[in-house]
């Protein structure tokens, strides 16, 4: 599908809209070359539809025609003064060819309500009235908003970590009341950091703690296991000070000091909890096997057979199997490979060294997997994995990971550290003990070359297929019949 010549995506998968104004009616648009709005979105379709709504107004808006003899009021399209080094003053202004007549009586009225002043170097300068600075009176949920939408434009924040924010930011409201941003005290904040201390994880979702307001869950007696771990009370309080920063430069805040200072639990005293995520762990060749058998064939949901295949042979991320378009499957040197890339408007990497060129291990192959992709391409499917549908933050691998999780639990497969990513500890693991240099395991699972990151902790790709088919193929299990 052809993206129309308005709509645009920047680096963080944001979409925005983006039309120029024709030169000729800059000049009732203060001199702008552009209309530039964010979408906020990274939905490709919903994108779609609100930039061709907006194309529709602007076109609109370009074609109406203008009041001319408003425009004397109108200080954004009237003259410019420009002073002179001989102390004398100039005019210009961006004119519409056509309409000069009446362009040329609204710069004439203009001018004429303007002082008399003929020279400036000869006026004497006067000193306006003292004035006591006026403060901006906002609630903290309308300064929340407008932050958010600042870190958005301004610091071009992904939609994720956007949510994030608001998330945040709207449990500092519920805690403590939509007040001015002003009427926030040190007392506010230190009872604030007292309240998000004995909040509970997920208290949206445990069937205990659903629908209960801040009082009520304080009232209760809340497990030290089910609290909030030190990182997240402390990813609260610095998104509220960051908050009260951002008013203080936009003068919403007059206090001296920031009452979010400081307030912060230490590291050193790091409270252990029961949702506290283990390091993940690799999988055992009899655990793969038990995933194979059960692996379900429904032709309707093809990901949940293929994904936990193409994982075990390849080391590769969630996302960048679900997100794999039938062209990815090529041929070079005579070996069919995954292309990892980026290069569609739907796929997405986690590093630069992501992108690479990964031979297909043969029992892929022998599984019939080839077979499968020539048939989603027979019915014109762009995607691999058809029965996949993006989140709103534009991934595929959001639904299928649950599914996972269920899966393998049913399977007994409970241990912790162990889910899907499992299988790409698993691979790099069995890479190291086939004495792969570490180089070619970089090459195939994505890792920068060098730094001893793959090794330790479980590239961009210069290697041609037929330098990296050996270390793939040495990638073996000891399945069970």
């Amino acid at each position: 599908m052809r993206t129309p010549t308005y709509l645009h995506r920047n680096s963080y998968g944001i979409y925005y809209f983006r039309m120029a104004i024709p030169r000729k009616i800059r000049y009732k648009f203060s001199g702008k070359h552009e209309i530039k709005r964010s979408l906020r979105t990274v939905n490709r379709s919903i994108a779609l539809k609100l930039a061709r709504e907006l194309a529709v107004h602007a076109i609109q808006l370009f074609q109406d025609d203008m009041n001319y003899k408003d425009l004397a009021h109108c200080k954004s399209f009237m003259s410019r003064l420009e002073l002179k080094p001989d102390g004398t003053i100039i005019e210009t202004i961006e004119t519409d060819p056509e309409h000069a007549e009446a362009e040329a009586a609204a710069l004439k009225a203009y001018r004429d309500s303007l002082p008399k002043v003929t020279n400036l170097r000869t006026q004497q300068p006067t000193e306006p009235p003292a004035q006591q600075p006026s403060l901006t009176v906002i609630l903290i949920s309308e300064a929340a908003e407008k932050y958010i939408e600042y870190m958005e434009i301004t610091e071009g924040c992904d939609q994720k970590t956007l949510d994030d924010y608001k998330a945040k930011l709207e449990m500092l409201v519920e805690a403590v009341g939509d007040i001015s941003v002003n009427d926030i005290t040190n007392d506010t904040a230190n009872d604030y950091f007292e309240t998000i201390k004995k909040i509970p994880s997920n208290r949206k979702k445990k069937p205990q703690y659903r629908g209960k307001t801040i009082q009520q869950l304080l009232n209760m007696q809340i497990p030290k296991q089910h609290q909030l771990g030190t990182e997240t009370v402390n990813k609260y309080m610095t998104r509220a000070k960051l908050l009260i920063e951002w008013c203080i430069k936009k003068g919403y805040y007059t206090q001296q000091r920031n009452p979010f200072d400081g307030l912060r639990l230490s590291k050193k005293s790091k409270r252990k909890r029961k949702s506290n995520k283990p390091p993940r762990t690799i999988l055992t060749d009899a655990e793969v096997s038990r995933i194979l058998q059960k692996l379900p064939n429904d032709k309707s949901k093809p990901s949940r057979k293929w994904l936990p295949i193409l994982a075990m042979y390849t080391g590769a991320r969630l996302e960048e199997l679900c997100q794999l378009h039938t062209s990815d499957i090529i041929k070079e040197d005579g070996i069919y490979c995954f292309r990892i890339t980026d290069s569609e408007e739907d796929q997405q990497l986690k590093t630069p060294n992501s992108i690479r060129i990964v031979p297909i291990h043969s029992e892929i192959i022998k599984k019939g997997f080839l077979e499968f992709v020539d048939e989603q391409k027979s019915l014109n499917r762009e995607r691999i994995f058809h029965d996949l549908q993006p989140d709103q933050y534009g991934k595929y691998s959001s639904s299928y990971s649950k599914h996972f999780v269920r899966y393998r639990r049913k399977l007994g497969i409970k241990a912790h550290g162990k889910c899907f990513h499992s299988f790409r500890h698993t691979v790099v693991t069995k890479l190291f003990d086939n004495k792969v240099e570490e180089r070619f395991t970089a090459a195939i699972v994505g890792h920068k070359e060098g730094d001893g990151f793959t090794y330790n902790h479980y590239g961009h790709s210069t290697y041609k297929p037929k330098q990296l088919i050996k270390a793939v193929e040495s990638i073996q299990y000891d399945l069970e019949p």
